[in-house]
């Protein structure tokens, strides 16, 4: 029912094996928000984006369809490179072998910021936070998480990208909010691509395996030749989990913003201009209201 309707691809595999029951399901702003409370009980944490919620809602239609275990997708873009900052780890690398086919604008530019030093790529993220003007405390940034570590850089930029998105980047949140939605309803989900065995065989390989200038996840596509449809197998957009957060920008009341005890608690952030830098942000400070509403006012 949105821009990020994918179920154009879904429908092509079910039409090509007919075994499969298809099963959709229509989320609007009124299933949005009724989840949205359960997504952050679930999690015992504020949530970054709807994906979340939308998952939460899937988990909890599974269980009503009576399964119990089921299998998840988690872990193969970590290990098969699937996102767009691999794709510019690939660039880079191909920067530093004097490799490359084509001089484009987004290659010389991606190529050459992947090629810096770790330290100086963490800088960037340093300042590009500090920037944004949303922390009236800027010592807080100090929290961030070491973004690139350079002991698993072994001079395949592929590779060490793959590692960082295990280590340190999607995996541990998404394994995370996976396994408490899913359990939250009584369901064990299961992560193949994330097999110790798959996971050390495949960053064992160059990243040049995994990846070029027209596909990710290539040794995927080329082992699911003539098993998945070519709608699929051959899609070069990437999409993540969505959830049209931006269409239900009515459902939030600005008026929560100015909840004294909510302001005092986070006495640190600059509420007016993360309010005032787009709908995103807004949500965040709103998923941040929410989960203290939940966790802080109602149990003190």
């Amino acid at each position: 029912g949105s821009v990020y309707d994918e179920s154009k691809y879904a429908i092509e595999v079910v039409n090509k094996y007919k075994n499969i029951k298809k099963e959709f399901i229509d989320m609007d702003g009124d299933t949005f928000f009724k989840y949205l409370d359960k997504t952050i009980y679930a999690q015992e944490t504020p949530i970054a984006d709807g994906s979340m919620v939308a998952h939460n809602i899937l988990m909890h239609r599974i269980s009503e369809l009576g399964f119990k275990v089921l299998l998840s997708g988690n872990g193969g873009d970590e290990i098969l490179s699937g996102y767009p900052t691999h794709k510019h780890a690939y660039f880079a690398q191909q920067f530093k072998s004097f490799k490359f086919n084509d001089l484009s604008f987004n290659k010389i530019k991606f190529g050459l910021y992947h090629c810096l030093p770790s330290r100086i790529k963490a800088r960037v993220k340093y300042y590009l936070a500090k920037n944004k003007g949303f922390l009236l405390d800027n010592s807080k940034l100090k929290l961030l998480d070491e973004y690139y570590d350079s002991t698993y850089n072994h001079g395949d930029l592929v590779n060490f990208y793959l590692k960082m998105s295990l280590v340190s980047w999607s995996i541990p949140g998404f394994v995370w909010y996976e396994d408490r939605n899913a359990m939250n309803y009584g369901i064990e989900a299961r992560a193949p691509f994330l097999d110790y065995r798959l996971v050390e065989f495949l960053l064992s390989l160059p990243g040049s395996y995994k990846i070029d200038d027209f596909f990710t996840k290539k040794i995927l596509r080329d082992t699911m030749t003539e098993i998945l449809p070519n709608k699929v197998l051959y899609r070069q957009d990437k999409e993540g989990f969505h959830s049209p957060i931006d269409e239900y920008i009515d459902y939030i009341d600005d008026k929560v913003f100015a909840d004294e005890e909510f302001i005092k608690c986070f006495h640190y952030l600059n509420i007016d201009a993360i309010i005032k830098s787009g709908f995103l942000y807004k949500w965040r400070l709103f998923a941040i209201y929410k989960w203290f509403d939940i966790f802080i006012r109602k149990v003190a």
